[in-house]
């Protein structure tokens, strides 16, 4: 049995070799060239190696999109889920096999470094380690934590993911994928993640559809993809996927709906379009996805649906580059070019509701992670923010969301979990808005509740942020389930190195158990990686509603020597 089987045209055979060898060179087997034995065709010999193969590399290129053994080697391959596709040449795959997302590897040079192969690599490694009984040598490979500053290898027990396939939800869930651009120009790649992430706004927020948030649905961006596999992983019986080619005032977008179980098309549609049509194409998409899944819209969500928050394409683009700095848990300078872009956005378009909200909320982190010296100018400013764009979109769940970051931080409690939970309402599959009301939850001093919210929104991107998994521990821990919190902490670290929450939420669980030793050496590395830490620094936005949840963090902080 080969590891890796790769189809290709005999014409190809000398710009295969060095693919072969690379392959090869990371210890798989790989059939390319085969040896013909007596008493055997050329065509059994590759039919028999197809059959063992645990995954097959097709290479597409002029002579392969024609060859009729390519394509029925493809096809078998994409039966079996272990299709694997890569251009060798820039050429447009045969139809049922352009939904799949192929590696370009079409200016290849094998004697120099190339992000492109390593991701195929990487593909190839996940994908044979999803067999019964095998581990992939990426999951052999140990998460990595800053400590002292060098590197140890993190218990992959500590990492904080669902292992198992996830149940399907009780109503349609979809993941929408991102969709590929397919300009010749890598800069437009932006405009493929907007067109993307506003379909995924527009489905958040109807209530009869279960949806994948962003962070997970765009772990697969730039990879092979196999949507049976994605819909396990995600626990998803449908998937959207497109692509998106933009030339001039032309934008043309291909998209299909695909019942992930069984890999049928249920709806596909091609546009070509003016530019300036892009906003009517997407309300387009989120209307025939809707009327496929057979849900019914309640009366006020379709306007809320429908509602175009700016035809302005210019400052569109830059709310759409302006997320890109904050997808992830958040940096000082991420926040600041995020915060200039979105000031530019709302410049533009004085009536963009998204792009007020999503200032307001880059603002209110300003303050909580103390970035800046005038707290209280800085949290004023996100609060006109958030009442700008529910001004101009009262039904806008982000709105919500960051009013109740600020009511949070003014440590109006109350008002913070009322705010937070309309967002939920308003867009029941926003993730992040579920996450931020568990976050309100955990100051609020209602640990139970925040568990719970905090875990419906991992289910929501089960791919989640490592902020997710903190927010979670911080949960575990007010609750007194300080081996649960430790591990889930360490998950965090493990995934996000640089990331400071965790370091300080383990600090607080060794000191709370009574592990001074542990408490003092993590506060050690605590202050290693941010010398200003203190005790009152973290204490003060927004602390707990509860004065004794503030003194027990106190204690313990100081117990791991840690300055006032």
């Amino acid at each position: 049995m080969s590891d890796i089987f790769i189809s290709y045209a005999s014409e190809d055979r000398e710009r295969i070799r060095p693919l072969a060898h690379a392959l090869e060179a990371r210890g798989w087997s790989v059939f390319w060239d085969p040896n013909i034995p007596t008493g055997k065709s050329w065509r059994e010999v590759l039919d028999d190696a197809l059959t063992d193969a645990r995954c097959v590399v097709v290479a597409w290129s002029n002579h392969s999109i024609v060859s009729r053994w390519v394509h029925e080697e493809a096809e078998e391959a994409r039966e079996r889920s272990i299709l694997i596709p890569v251009f060798i040449e820039k050429v447009r795959p045969p139809l049922g096999f352009r939904g799949v997302q192929a590696a370009d590897l079409s200016e290849w040079d094998d004697t120099k470094h190339s992000d492109v192969f390593e991701k195929l690599v990487a593909d190839i490694d996940a994908h044979l380690g999803l067999f019964p009984g095998e581990t992939s040598k990426a999951d052999q490979a140990s998460r990595v934590a800053v400590e002292d500053g060098g590197a140890k290898e993190a218990d992959p027990a500590d990492t904080d993911r669902p292992a198992e396939p996830l149940a399907l939800p009780d109503k349609p869930s979809i993941a929408v994928l991102p969709f590929d651009n397919m300009s010749a120009d890598p800069e437009q790649e932006f405009f493929a993640d907007g067109i993307t992430e506003d379909l995924l706004t527009k489905l958040t927020s109807i209530l009869g559809l279960f949806v994948i948030a962003r962070y997970s649905s765009f772990h697969y961006k730039g990879k092979t993809v196999d949507v049976r596999q994605v819909s396990k992983e995600l626990g998803v019986r449908y998937v959207l996927e497109g692509s998106v080619q933009k030339a001039g005032n032309r934008v043309r977008v291909t998209v299909q709906l695909i019942e992930a179980a069984t890999g049928s098309q249920l709806w596909a549609e091609h546009y070509d379009r003016d530019l300036t049509d892009v906003f009517a194409v997407q309300d387009d998409i989120t209307a025939n996805v809707v009327q496929a899944l057979q849900v019914t819209l309640l009366e006020g969500e379709q306007a809320r649906v429908w509602h175009r928050s700016t035809k302005n394409l210019e400052a569109w683009s830059c709310l759409t580059r302006a997320k890109t700095h904050f997808e992830d848990h958040l940096t000082m300078e991420e926040s600041r070019i995020g915060i200039e872009l979105l000031e530019r956005a709302v410049d533009l378009d004085p009536d963009y509701a998204s792009a007020w909200a999503w200032l307001g909320w880059l603002l209110s982190q300003e303050v909580r992670f103390l970035w800046t010296d005038d707290p209280d100018a800085v949290l004023a400013r996100a609060a006109r923010c958030g009442n700008k764009a529910l001004a101009l979109d009262d039904g806008l769940a982000e709105a919500h969301m960051l009013l109740a970051f600020v009511h949070v931080l003014s440590r109006d409690f109350d008002k913070a979990i009322a705010q937070a939970e309309r967002g939920v309402a308003l867009g029941p599959s926003n993730a992040d808005v579920v996450a931020v009301l568990a976050l309100n939850l955990i100051w609020a001093g209602q640990p139970e509740e925040a568990l719970t919210a905090i875990e419906k929104a991992m289910r929501l991107s089960p791919m989640y942020s490592p902020w997710f998994t903190v927010v979670r521990a911080h949960a575990l821990r007010l609750l007194g389930q300080f081996e649960e919190a430790m591990k889930t902490y360490k998950g965090a670290i493990a995934d996000a190195p640089g990331y400071i929450p965790p370091y300080i939420g383990l600090t607080l669980c060794y000191a709370e158990m009574g592990r001074e030793h542990d408490a003092q050496e993590q506060g050690r590395k605590l202050l290693k990686l941010n010398p200003r830490f203190s005790t009152a620094r973290y204490l003060s936005t927004p602390g707990y509603k509860d004065d004794s949840l503030t003194e027990r963090s106190a204690r313990a902080l100081r117990q791991a020597g840690l300055p006032d």
